[in-house]
């Protein structure tokens, strides 16, 4: 099927485009843990270091955004739809964008909160929270990988019970996140501690917020996923 869908469109495969890009936007993601990790432990060169690193990666995943739009003329017949596709593209790609605003406000500010927030350590809570923003972004793109497989074998788009799994941790995760969120942010709201600057609270409130909305946009793209395999 990759071969037909490369002769028909005179170039690469818009399949392998779409692979390429998955992988780009997975090697952001691999990035975000160590990033926070050093950026709780204060080691600000190595913040500064991943930052850099992660700024490269993303503009990379930019153009093979770029280059997979151009790859799907309107043209031709797909198993997708092109404005469905295009849609999906861009929602992944959406996952490096949140990876390289966080490494923009660490790189602006340190990340700040109280040694801890009730019973828990805030440096655990925020660690949590990134990973779980990894681990459903991860899972999203594992659903465009099994989506490729499906449409490089020549099979019907169709969902399958692994996916339907896939799609429902993604759920449970992102709830987690949420509760994560709120504990971290009422805590840094709660702080009386008036020597910390109220730039450096602001920077690790946007922190916060960016590490859910990873979870919330996987969640949305493993959403519109089901949507365009039950088409």
């Amino acid at each position: 099927m990759i071969n037909v869908l490369s002769k028909l469109l005179g170039g690469p495969s818009p399949v392998t485009g779409l692979l390429e890009h998955t992988e780009q936007v997975n090697a952001c993601l691999d990035m975000l843990h160590p990033l926070l990790t050093a950026a709780v432990e204060s080691r600000d060169q190595e913040v500064h270091d991943l930052a850099e690193k992660i700024f490269q990666l993303e503009q990379d995943a930019d153009s093979r955004k770029v280059d997979l739009r151009a790859s799907i003329p309107r043209s031709v017949f797909m198993p997708i739809p092109r404005g469905d596709m295009l849609t999906y593209v861009r929602m992944q790609d959406g996952l490096a964008n949140k990876v390289e605003d966080l490494a923009m406000l660490l790189r602006i500010q340190p990340f700040w909160a109280p040694e801890e927030i009730g019973k828990y350590s805030s440096r655990q809570l925020l660690l949590e929270l990134g990973q779980h923003g990894i681990d459903t972004a991860k899972m999203a793109t594992t659903l465009t990988f099994k989506m490729c497989d499906l449409i490089k074998a020549g099979y019907k788009l169709a969902m399958s019970e692994e996916m339907n799994e896939i799609i429902i941790e993604i759920g449970r995760l992102e709830h987690i996140t949420d509760r994560h969120q709120f504990r971290l942010i009422r805590g840094i709201l709660q702080e009386t501690n008036s020597t910390i600057p109220f730039e450096r609270k602001y920077v690790s409130l946007e922190v916060i917020r960016t590490l859910s909305d990873l979870a919330n946009r996987a969640q949305r793209m493993s959403d519109y996923f089901r949507t365009i395999m039950a088409d």
